[in-house]
């Protein structure tokens, strides 16, 4: 026994930490493509709870429960996990860096499209406008995003549409 089971034991948190390593595994055990989709959320009663981001990866992660059940199971010894329960809820998009790219000729383009504007001020408003989303398209393109095809949108997403698109239906 090391000294962390030690400390744990002595303010008798030792079976809630090792019962809850099975949050810890959850990600290991489900893998980067299924783990977009399903959280591991809490541990209560030796059952997992997992949120899910739809019905149908709860009830295809269901088809998977005995292996899932298994392998995690391999991961902790003293406190096994003797179900897991999948519920639809929120799950958070993990946090994608995008470097900020200033796109030049996005600023010329502008300039150009603005320039027969009498209001010197409203022009600089509408370069800077203009401006300002060509630099986050640039910006979303080079993190990996995508443009819609129906409505040109650049987004981050697998889908082919954005999402304005796929729920405009």
């Amino acid at each position: 026994m090391n000294d962390i089971d030690l400390v744990l034991r002595k303010n008798n948190l030792l079976d809630a930490y090792q019962e809850n390593t099975a949050l810890l595994v959850w990600d290991h055990v489900i893998g980067s493509r299924l783990g977009r989709y399903a959280r591991s959320a809490y541990v209560r009663d030796r059952i997992l709870t997992v949120y899910v981001s739809s019905s149908t990866v709860a009830h295809e992660l269901s088809l998977l429960k005995s292996k899932l059940l298994k392998d995690i199971n391999e991961h902790i010894k003293p406190h096994r996990v003797r179900d897991i329960r999948f519920v639809q809820g929120s799950i958070p998009r993990p946090h994608v860096p995008i470097e900020r790219i200033h796109d030049e000729c996005g600023e010329a383009d502008a300039r150009a499209l603005f320039a027969d504007l009498d209001d010197p001020s409203l022009a600089s408003r509408f370069i800077r406008l203009v401006a300002s989303q060509k630099d986050r398209e640039a910006s979303l393109l080079a993190a990996g995003g995508r443009r819609c095809l129906r409505c040109g949108a650049v987004y981050l997403g697998d889908a082919d549409e954005c999402p304005g698109c796929r729920y405009d239906d």
